[in-house]
């Protein structure tokens, strides 16, 4: 009965040392002792450092294997170490202790347990943990590999915490029985005792690489559509039998995109655009007849494709303000222009066009943006021919006022 309840009380606290540490904001790894040790308290009568090329070692000697707990900060320059059933015992002043990968070592110690905090001045990794069997000269100990990480900060900032993985495994060469909680989401923390895995082949990386770019992609792409108020600028027209100019009611516009986020703030997305304005008045000659009316009928039209690159500028709240310019085609046309009921020209054509712009973006959800934007929108001088097939060229421009959502596609 006995037997049962320690057996019992040994797996609750393990499962304590576990939920305490899984629940912890940072990325943590645990390296337990055996059920022998897991519950019995221990003495650490040292602590040594050792700086190598690739590591910087922290060697704890211990009156038994006992439990140790170890988190990494966010930004990856400090770690803590953690010994719950361990007490410092030596005489050594470990918060003297530093080099290598090591600027700053901190002990917050009681009659119970032994806390360090490392403070680095780069990102650091634990590199390896494990335990040592006594030998001749040394008894129980335990190691803490330290390594610098390749990894920036800002790639750490983005890494996501998984759930902890319980591994339960014998290590021959005088380590001895562990048990450990991997967090396997925090690449600055690689496993006690790696597991050896299968060497992919030159095709296997092939696809995973792939697979990868093809997910970071997918992850970047958006939608966006809009909806708004377009304004086109007086016209002129000159050549064969045409001078004159017309003025235009303020009309709508419809536009779609597709794009992807790249880095540095920047966007790219590829446009479509409509918009339509109804002729308002005309002032001038056409084919030989002079007009001064606003009896006129008729309407303006654009069909534009465009090539858009955006810039948004964070301002660390909701609200992004963006920048943006854009080339492409456009079909301008003419649609039956009638003046005092007699015909003008009813014709198209396909121009270069440009424009640029500035809104803001406001975000609703981690997938959803409304865009409120204004665009300036101008082509290369179009050519006509009115109802004489006399050609003739003019000039467009225009403002256009949008109001729209953006959702990312990922």
């Amino acid at each position: 009965m006995n037997f049962q309840l320690c057996k019992i009380t040994k797996i609750v606290s393990v499962f304590i040392i576990l939920m305490t540490f899984s629940s912890n904001k940072s990325e943590s790894a645990i390296l337990l002792a055996s059920m022998e040790f897991i519950d019995k308290p221990a003495t650490i009568s040292d602590m040594r450092v050792g700086n190598h090329p690739d590591k910087t070692r922290l060697v704890f000697d211990v009156s038994h294997p006992t439990n140790l707990a170890y988190t990494v900060s966010d930004n990856g320059t400090s770690l803590k170490l953690s010994l719950p059933k361990a007490v410092w015992v030596g005489t050594k002043k470990i918060n003297r202790i530093a080099g290598g990968n090591i600027a700053k070592l901190k002990s917050d110690s009681n009659h119970k347990s032994t806390n360090l905090t490392i403070t680095s001045r780069h990102p650091i990794r634990v590199k390896n943990t494990f335990f040592l069997q006594p030998n001749k000269n040394k008894g129980h100990r335990i190691v803490v590999d330290i390594a610098k990480s390749s990894l920036s900060v800002t790639k750490l900032s983005k890494a996501v915490t998984s759930d902890a993985n319980i591994k339960l495994g014998v290590r021959s060469n005088s380590k001895i029985e562990v048990a450990q909680a991997i967090n396997t989401g925090n690449p600055y923390i690689q496993r006690a005792f790696p597991r050896k895995t299968k060497k992919p082949t030159a095709s296997e990386k092939m696809t995973k690489s792939y697979q990868e770019d093809k997910s970071d992609v997918v992850q970047n792409l958006y939608a966006r559509g809009s909806i708004g108020l377009s304004m086109f600028n007086e016209t002129s027209t000159l050549g064969g039998k045409s001078d004159f100019d017309a003025e235009f009611e303020p009309g709508f516009i419809l536009n779609g995109a597709i794009g992807m986020k790249l880095e540095n703030n920047f966007r790219a997305e590829g446009e479509f655009l409509f918009s339509q304005s109804s002729l308002k008045q005309i002032s001038g000659t056409s084919n030989g007849i002079t007009h001064n009316t606003e009896n006129v009928s008729g309407d303006l039209s654009a069909l534009a494709l465009m090539g858009n690159a955006i810039l948004d500028i964070p301002m660390n709240s909701r609200a992004t303000p963006y920048a943006m310019a854009g080339a492409g085609l456009t079909a301008l046309s003419l649609n039956d222009f009638q003046a005092s009921n007699i015909s003008l020209v009813d014709d198209m054509d396909w121009v270069l066009a440009f424009q640029i712009g500035g809104g803001i973006s406001l975000e609703l959800d981690r997938k959803t943006d409304i865009e409120i934007g204004y665009r300036y929108f101008e082509s290369q001088d179009p050519e006509f021919s009115d109802v004489t097939t006399t050609p003739f060229k003019s000039n467009f421009s225009g403002h256009n006022f949008l109001i729209g959502a953006k959702v990312n596609l990922n």
